[in-house]
């Protein structure tokens, strides 16, 4: 049994310096009991003891260091500040390893703990910080700390902080980690440094309150199992500037209140199954540039539960794979859950998105895509702007303000219920082929399709369309109103036109020619054209080869329908159309008995 530093205003130091220099102290090791005392481990010395306290007493001040690799401080158990003032330095590849550690154990007690360079490690089975005192535990420049099990903020009257920071510095955790497990604790984890563990709770019984923050390009936290932010208590989780965080199951507000934050370009979780709001309150916010991906999702989902998700600003996402339940879970209706995409924000669900009776989404600013949406259990849908994409919605939807993008470019959208587009609403329509519901949009309702505001036609993929080509883009149950604006592409190929005119009658829209009898398309019906039509004579139901009537035949009908057009469009403006020359129409009318005498 060793004391350094036994009675108050005193002072002691051990140096043990240089490989092959040992220390052995098989019970146990005070530095600093009443008064000022300092152990020093260099340059390959090791120090083995049965149990140490660093600052024992209130108004002592204990320091140890271990300097130097090969350096080594081992065994037992290790307090750092149990009623007084504790430092422990890890430095330049020295190690220490013991059973168990407490760092500001007492009250009123103060505990630091560095662990700083490549190589400089600290291994311990649990670990206390802030125990009824303030504890400090930093791992820098590639230091490294392994635990199994770890408490910050371990009493009500405690306070912890740990930072990890630098490239390289790691903190791995067999088991449980608690920040603010009923006190306070913080974890921050800066430029490139990593922590490691399998159970995380952030706020963990009622009164604690948690905060862990993840900041910077290469900055991780790893939970192998699960994530709590607020599990009873108050948890606070923050991924910034490039940060990244992942785990299997993520729950912010279990029974407590969390909030977690993703911000910033580069910043990202990564999450199994995520539930904002399960018990307690939850708040989710994405924010500029910041990413989540989640394979299912609920907010709000008990009832008395409270969720709520922001995604906000351009480049903003949310990615589901699976299913989303908004207002509740897969058991059935929660609490109040509200989704908000805004600001150029996107939300991607490749499910199923289910509005309970208790849920909202409002679709402001940005773009929401799903499989399919369905609000038959209750829930709004609250689509005031931003761009819709959805296969299948179950129910009815206004359309106030945003843009319906039927399918997934291109695709089909069908509405069980009815659709209503307002004034400022927009229908856009992507044609990139001639197959409905696969190459060109179609917005089909089974209820009524009410029509106001804007369709928008754009192609997509270099599609060419030809003449004749018909699209069927609406289908209803009932139809009322207009649109009050029709935006139609220009035609790439020439002499051809846009007919809308059987839109609010069949749903469709086709290409039609700008000149009765233009076969070539050159917007001048002349001697080329004629010459095309009889080069075709017979059975052709192309506009190119002269069949305008679409009789599936090159006949006198569309010789009588070009001529009837000769000349038009060829003219400058003011002069005579020139008629064709009666022995030219002599010709025509021989060739053309002879042409069906031959195919007698």
């Amino acid at each position: 049994y060793s004391e350094v530093g036994r009675w108050a205003g005193s002072s002691g130091t051990v140096t043990v310096d240089g490989a092959g220099s040992t220390w052995t102290n098989r019970i146990s090791l005070v530095v600093g009991r009443y008064g000022t005392g300092r152990l020093d481990i260099l340059n390959g010395g090791s120090v083995s003891i049965g149990g140490a306290s660093i600052g024992y007493y209130t108004n002592s001040r204990g320091t140890v260091t271990v300097d130097g690799a090969g350096s080594l401080w081992n065994r037992g158990h290790l307090d750092v500040g149990r009623g007084g003032n504790g430092t422990l330095e890890i430095l330049n590849g020295g190690s220490v390893s013991n059973t168990w550690g407490s760092v500001a154990a007492g009250v009123n007690s103060s505990g630091t703990v560095t662990v700083d360079g490549p190589g400089s490690s600290w291994t311990n089975s649990e670990l206390y910080l802030g125990g009824y005192g303030m504890g400090t535990l930093d791992i820098l420049n590639g230091g490294s700390v392994s635990s199994n099990r770890v408490y910050i903020g371990r009493s009500s009257d405690g306070n912890g902080a740990v930072t990890v920071d630098g490239t390289g510095s790691t903190w791995t955790i067999g088991s449980d980690l608690h920040v603010g497990r009923e006190g306070t604790g913080s974890l921050t984890i800066l430029n490139g440094g990593s922590v490691l563990d399998a159970n995380a709770y952030i706020g963990y019984y009622p009164g604690s309150a948690g905060t862990v923050t993840v900041d910077g390009t290469g900055s991780t936290w790893t939970n192998s199992i699960n994530l709590y932010v607020g599990r009873e208590g108050t948890g606070s989780l923050t991924i910034q500037d490039g940060g990244s965080v992942s785990s299997l199951l993520g729950v912010i507000g279990y029974d407590g209140a969390g909030t977690a934050t993703v911000d910033g370009a580069g910043s990202t979780w990564r999450i199994a199954l995520l539930g904002v709001g399960e018990e307690g309150t939850g708040t989710l916010e994405i924010l500029n540039g910041g990413s989540l991906w989640s394979g299912v999702a609920n907010i709000g989902q008990h009832v008395n539960s409270s969720g709520t998700v922001r995604v906000d600003g351009a480049g903003s996402s949310w990615t589901n794979d699976g299913n989303m339940n908004v207002g509740g879970g897969r058991d059935g209706p929660g609490g109040s859950g509200v989704l908000t995409v805004s600001s150029g924000a996107a939300v991607d669900v490749h499910g199923t998105l289910t509005l309970w009776g208790p849920g909202t989404v409002n679709l402001d600013s940005g773009a929401f895509s799903a499989e399919t949406i369905t609000h038959a259990h209750g829930g709004t849908f609250n689509f005031t702007g931003g761009t819709l994409q959805v296969g299948t919605f179950l129910g009815d939807l206004t359309n106030a303000g945003g843009t319906l993008a039927p399918g997934a470019s291109a695709g089909e959208t069908t509405i069980s219920g009815s659709y209503t587009q307002g004034p400022g609403g927009m229908l856009q329509i992507e044609l990139g082929g001639r197959l409905a519901g696969d190459e060109y949009d179609v917005l089909a309702v089974g209820g009524e399709l009410g029509l106001g505001g804007t369709l928008e036609v754009v192609l997509i993929d270099e599609f060419d369309p030809g003449f004749g080509d018909t699209f069927d883009i609406l289908d209803w149950g009932a139809l009322t109103g207009e649109f009050d604006g029709v935006i139609l592409p220009s035609l790439p190929s020439p002499g051809l036109k846009w007919d809308a005119s059987p839109l609010y009658t069949t749903g469709e829209i086709s290409v039609a020619a700008m000149l009765m009898g233009d076969v070539n398309l050159s917007a001048c019906v002349n001697d080329d054209d004629l010459s095309l039509l009889l080069a075709n004579w017979g059975p052709g139901d192309e506009w190119g080869e002269g069949d305008f009537n679409g009789s599936s035949t090159v006949d006198d009908d569309d010789l009588s329908l070009l001529l009837a057009s000769w000349g038009a469009g060829c003219s400058p403006a003011g002069e005579a159309v020139p008629e064709p020359a009666s022995a030219l129409l002599l010709l025509l009318g021989f060739a053309c008995a002879a042409r069906r005498r031959m195919r007698r």
